[in-house]
């Protein structure tokens, strides 16, 4: 139980908002926004709503093959 209220309250700090702001803007840095889509997709979804998770992680990894990221692509 101290797991989950320390995942929901961690979950919550993070601004989603702004990590999505982050994400959609094609001036950032690839690694700054393949980081962004993987803290949406990890810290705002996995555990809460896993189908969102994969449609995110998806996003994430095809930026990732199309710009050669291999890190980014094993996450």
């Amino acid at each position: 139980m101290f797991l989950t209220a320390h995942l929901s309250i961690r979950a919550q700090s993070v601004n989603f908002d702004s990590l999505w702001s982050i994400w959609s803007d094609p001036a950032n840095a690839d690694t700054v926004r393949l980081k962004a889509m993987q803290r949406i997709a990890w810290e705002g979804y996995l555990f809460s709503d896993p189908d969102s998770a994969y449609h995110f992680a998806q996003l994430e990894y095809d930026l990732a093959a199309e710009r050669g990221r291999k890190r980014h692509m094993a996450v």
